[in-house]
């Protein structure tokens, strides 16, 4: 087990070292100089000179791809080109709500999705089946950004129940929650969806099984 750990921790050496590298091309044969896109169009070629050699991009490309990859070692990402903040504070961040909305969409697609793939399997060809996989089917086609759309319209626009966009801080739970809400429903509906067509799908396979016949034989009631 070890020996097997350790062999798949070398394996992915390699897969993101090609990463990387794929990365850092991309970034190099993008159109545009970044000094220019971080100043503008209307600065000095002194300030755009300085800033070139500060980013490092005065050095040869193989001398920058090699401080790339020095940098990433170290987990410094750089500066946004837009906030000119350190990214890896930036994610920081985020984190940990980017963290609660995962868990909080989750937590929707269980409660919701486990009932709805018991009930549906259950009642299999029924009305109620029907109706179960219709929905499932509406939730996974549907686009997760016009879902969005269309719950942010009634419940933030019409309604004003909750906030459009933006977040509160964990110190302030109440609001924390309100900002939390339409996200994770979204994302949440989105889960329902898999999780009911999958826990339908195991609950057929499970109710198919000899000792289940066997038991709905004896008169044991589902």
């Amino acid at each position: 087990m070890v020996r097997h750990i350790a062999r798949r921790l070398l394996l992915a050496i390699p897969t993101l070292l090609a990463v990387f590298t794929i990365i850092f091309i991309i970034v190099r044969i993008a159109p545009g100089d970044p000094a220019i896109a971080v100043l503008g169009d209307y600065a000095s070629a002194e300030a755009v000179e300085a800033l070139r050699e500060k980013m490092g991009l005065n050095v040869p490309i193989w001398q920058q791809y090699l401080n790339f990859l020095g940098d990433l070692a170290r987990g410094d990402l750089g500066n946004s080109m837009i906030s000119q903040k350190p990214v890896s504070e930036q994610i920081a961040f985020v984190l940990p709500y980017t963290l609660e909305l995962t868990l909080a969409a989750i937590l929707v697609g269980l409660v919701l999705g486990i009932p709805i793939g018991v009930v549906t399997a259950i009642k299999r060809n029924s009305p109620v089946d029907y109706v179960g996989r219709v929905v499932s089917l509406l939730g996974l086609s549907f686009p997760a950004f016009y879902l969005a759309i269309i719950l942010m319209f009634f419940f933030a626009v019409r309604l004003g129940w909750f906030p459009a966009v933006g977040s509160a801080p964990f110190s302030e739970p109440g609001q924390n929650l309100r900002y939390l809400v339409l996200p994770a429903i979204t994302l949440g509906l989105i889960e329902t969806a898999y999780i009911a067509r999958m826990t339908r799908s195991v609950m057929l396979s499970i109710l198919s099984d000899d000792y289940v016949r066997t038991a709905r034989a004896k008169g044991l009631q589902e």
